[in-house]
């Protein structure tokens, strides 16, 4: 089972591994062990660190759709990310993603699931694992770099090259929002695993919507119910809508996937 998920803006700070820096080549070696993915994690990255370390706050804030609240934080962290300590990703970040998903009290085994299981898409890294040693970094995947160019377009070729090798015959659920769907979509190859989720909230009227905070935050919960029944157990859509039926939500087949009803 892989499951793939959005990062967050919010992240935890500092961390306890070492930088990247002191790793020769560390981020070539992240999730694929070929370093296809590591030349384009450092293009974009030092790309990011340049614009915020030289450029002006409002030239780095166009580029990274920064808010304006918090665009000198992102830029000074943005400015030393390949010097900056790391920790595993799974603990990085801290959004409501990851407040469902709640790594922090996550027994043992849970976690070791947890970790070799999460894919976590992103404007600043294209993709790594739940135990790949990330720095703090802020870089949307909407983004667009003054020399590099959109940062979607730039991953696109390198994901859809590593990815499919990753994956192999795992079953894939996919939990990312629109913006990171965009980095790849799995080919034609894949679809029989695919399961691509979609969280709905009942209104009062009976109509359906999904509402963005509280998407997220069933769609880590749902993680981490799939992380607690573990991989061997869930291979198919039907043991997805399982698991989800168990956490209080009613599971419809779609052509792609689920869809997901909190009533």
């Amino acid at each position: 089972m892989r499951v793939l998920l959005p990062p967050s803006e919010a992240k935890k700070p500092d961390g306890a591994g070492p930088a990247w820096s002191v790793v020769a080549g560390d981020p070539a070696r992240m999730l694929d062990g070929d370093g296809a993915l590591g030349g384009v994690r450092l293009k974009v990255l030092r790309e990011v660190a340049a614009l915020c370390g030289r450029h002006s706050l409002r030239a780095a804030a166009a580029a990274l759709n920064l808010p304006p609240g918090q665009v000198k934080d992102a830029c000074a962290r943005n400015a030393v990310v390949l010097s900056a300590p790391t920790m595993p990703a799974l603990d990085r970040y801290e959004g409501t993603v990851y407040v469902g998903l709640d790594a922090a009290s996550m027994s043992a085994r849970v976690r070791k699931t947890a970790l070799v299981s999460t894919l976590v898409f992103s404007g600043g890294l294209g993709v790594v694992r739940g135990d790949d040693w990330v720095p703090w970094y802020r870089v949307p995947g909407s983004g667009r770099l003054p020399k590099a160019g959109t940062v979607a377009a730039l991953w696109r070729p390198a994901l859809s090259a590593v990815l499919p090798g990753v994956i192999d015959a795992e079953l894939i659920v996919d939990l990312r929002s629109s913006d990171y769907a965009a980095l790849w979509r799995p080919s034609a190859a894949l679809l029989p695993q695919l399961v691509v989720v979609r969280v709905l909230q009942r209104r009062g009227d009976g109509v359906e919507q999904v509402v963005s905070y509280h998407s997220k935050l069933i769609k880590g919960r749902l993680a981490r119910a799939l992380f607690e029944v573990g991989e061997k157990r869930v291979r198919s859509r039907d043991d997805v809508a399982q698991v989800a039926e168990t956490v209080g939500l009613r599971a419809r087949m779609t052509p792609t996937g689920l869809d997901l009803v909190d009533c």
